[in-house]
């Protein structure tokens, strides 16, 4: 357990004045905290805590003092969900891609979930899609400013299942695909950890969370480079200063560095 009883940390949002938003997914709070290191010791100050009503996944704070935020929710049926600083819903905004291929509301939310961030001026985000190898970036009023197809340009492939009435996406062994799985960005730049459309096999799950390729793009959409690891990891963080990329294997537990 965390800092102020929090349970599950997943995502953390820094801002100007040296506080972090932390997202604990768990109890579906936001929590801000000042991280004050003094010596060999951090101390750890809560600022303040608010509540969403809906459980969120991914979120961004942007320049305008409002939450933008993934969500599993159908009712607004919205690409984003908008909070303002108190947790309050404003809105729903923005329409899920369409491949032609319909299917309920419930099973939409799963297909096109994704990771989501902002760049530090926290006047643009980035959406990246898991199980299509899709990229949309929009403005701090979320207007889809440009979508990006590929590199490989495959759309979600699964199964629509049933779960006690409910019907469900339903990952297939050797059919569904991967695309996006981890973001880093910059001022400039974007770095994307691609599944490279990777299906999963019996008895390769834990194996298949790993991944060695880097997308690299700038905030207008184009692409830069495309490195590939010496080491699959699960998630990135980047020190854009020192050109080093840290990956995480949860397999051993380790944290690997990259130069690039």
């Amino acid at each position: 357990m965390g800092p102020s009883e929090t349970l599950s940390v997943f995502n953390l949002i820094f801002l100007e004045d040296g506080t972090v938003w932390v997202h604990d997914v768990v109890s579906t709070l936001m929590k801000r905290f000042l991280f004050d290191i003094k010596g060999d010791a951090i101390e750890i100050e809560e600022i303040e805590s608010i509540a969403f009503m809906n459980p969120i996944l991914y979120s961004v704070y942007l320049k305008n003092n409002q939450f933008f935020t993934t969500t599993q929710a159908i009712v607004p049926l919205s690409r984003f969900l908008v909070y303002s600083q108190n947790g309050v819903e404003m809105s729903g905004i923005g329409n899920y891609p369409d491949y032609g291929r319909e299917m309920p509301p419930m099973v939409a939310v799963d297909v096109f979930s994704g990771q989501l961030i902002s760049n530090p001026e926290k006047d643009k985000m980035v959406l990246a899609y898991e199980y299509t190898d899709l990229i949309e970036l929009y403005d701090e009023k979320a207007n889809l400013l440009k979508r990006i197809h590929g590199p490989h340009q495959f759309v979600p492939d699964f199964d629509i299942g049933d779960r006690s009435g409910t019907p469900y996406m339903k990952r297939v062994f050797n059919k569904t695909q991967h695309a996006f799985k981890s973001l880093a960005a910059s001022e400039e730049l974007i770095f994307l950890l691609y599944a490279n459309g990777k299906i999963v096999k019996p008895g390769e799950e834990e194996a298949t969370i790993h991944h060695e390729k880097i997308l690299a793009i700038d905030w207008e959409g184009n692409p830069l480079a495309f490195y590939e690891l010496d080491h699959a990891v699960t998630s990135i963080a980047v020190d854009w200063k020192n050109r080093i990329i840290y990956g995480l294997d949860r397999i051993e537990s380790e944290v690997y560095a990259f130069n690039f």
